[in-house]
């Protein structure tokens, strides 16, 4: 009789603005994966329970193993900081002097501390990268220098884009950090069913503006183009997460197009879903390459989405699953937005467009599937020097 194979387990590290951001999709794998029989611990840095959207981290013990953990990044008590997350993971059943398979790092904040825990235990590294900058920065990363007696490990890339891949593979030719492997695995949402009643008549015309704000002038160009709306028979109203807002100068922007009065700030708008798939249109104003889980829940949702134009996000179809912005022009953006509220059947027919290329292209059960071949991939690997050359 054949044995049963070992548990997986896997440490899930994530920084402090993705553990806020990204919390649905970190449930949505941490649940998954339990469904497949993984153990999983799910850890979040201790500066993140004082943010605004601390109480929305909480995570049930039956899909994941709550840990909280300080960054690994300041050297004084450095080595007794990551002890005490060795000694955490052994919570996780079948957990010996090895108590963990698999650590995956969600967001640059984590990555001191993830790459250290798999070099002390000797478990596999993956790493997700979903913007050009995460790629820039993993090239320049330097990983923990060797010491006597403590495992090598193997490293794998995760990304969600073709396009993002081949940036990343590029700034890895000659990195410090040399990963054994690079997987595109799309990232993955849970549809509805049933279509939204999208812009009713006589309803106010909901927005919600995504994306980091570190391009102020497109921001502009998008509120500007909103602002052209007034005197249309549809009322409007602009949400937008606070702390983006403060980076992109949205205040003095609103201001400037006396949008004050149509414009509302929320703190950790990103972990408040229900805000945003509540409203009726999406919009992303900058074409930064970064991958945000929101677009597509807004997608799934049956929320418009209306973005600049981005090769580096393959999701962003016009037509299809967005109504695009060539460049970031007010007039663009005010005919982009007009011809939605003016040809509401259009609308409506993209908004189920878009709902269904996100249920053939991006479900939440071909991700975590993705994922957790990556995961059996890494740890059945031969463990291999940081900095080893690997088959990429």
């Amino acid at each position: 009789m054949t044995p049963d194979p070992p548990t997986l387990r896997v440490a899930v590290i994530a920084d402090e603005p993705i553990a806020l951001r990204e919390r649905e999709l970190i449930q949505r794998l941490q649940i998954g994966l339990a469904d497949e029989g993984v153990r999983v611990a799910s850890a979040v840095p201790r500066s993140a329970l004082t943010r605004p959207g601390a109480t929305l981290l909480a995570s049930s013990d039956l899909f994941a193993h709550a840990i909280v953990y300080d960054p690994a990044g300041v050297r004084w008590g450095r080595s007794r900081r990551m002890t005490a997350l060795v000694g955490a993971l052994g919570i996780l059943e079948g957990a010996t002097d090895h108590p963990v398979d698999v650590v995956h790092a969600l967001g640059p904040g984590s990555w001191d501390t993830a790459m250290e825990l798999a070099h002390r235990t000797g478990a596999g590294l993956a790493v997700s990268i979903w913007n050009p900058p995460m790629a820039r920065a993993i090239g320049r990363a330097r990983p923990p220098s060797g010491q006597r007696g403590e495992p090598a490990t193997a490293a794998v890339m995760l990304v969600p884009d073709p396009a993002l891949e081949r940036i990343l593979r590029q700034e890895l030719e000659d990195a410090p950090l040399h990963p054994s492997g690079v997987r595109v695995i799309s990232w993955g949402v849970h549809s509805h069913a049933a279509p939204r009643d999208l812009l009713r008549p006589g309803r106010l015309v909901s927005m919600v503006l995504g994306g980091g704000g570190s391009d102020a002038s497109a921001y502009e160009a998008a509120l500007e183009g909103v602002s052209r709306l007034r005197g249309r028979s549809e009322d409007f109203m602009v949400l937008a997460d606070a702390e983006m807002a403060e980076r992109a100068g949205l205040a003095r922007i609103a201001r400037r197009l006396s949008l004050t009065d149509r414009f509302t700030l929320v703190p950790e708008v990103e972990a408040r879903r229900e805000l945003i798939l509540a409203a009726d249109m999406l919009l992303l104003p900058e074409a930064a390459g970064d991958h945000r889980s929101l677009t597509l829940d807004a997608m799934a949702s049956g929320a418009l989405v209306v973005a600049m134009e981005d090769p580096l996000v393959s999701y962003l179809i016009d037509g299809r699953t967005a109504r695009l912005v060539a460049k970031p022009d007010p007039d663009l953006w005010a005919a982009a937005l007009a011809s939605l509220l003016d040809r509401r059947d259009r609308a409506a027919a993209l908004a189920d467009s878009a709902r269904d290329y996100v249920r053939q292209h991006h479900r939440a059960s071909t991700h975590i599937a993705g994922v957790l071949d990556a995961y059996e991939w890494l740890a059945g690997r031969e463990p291999i020097p940081f900095g080893a050359r690997g088959a990429g």
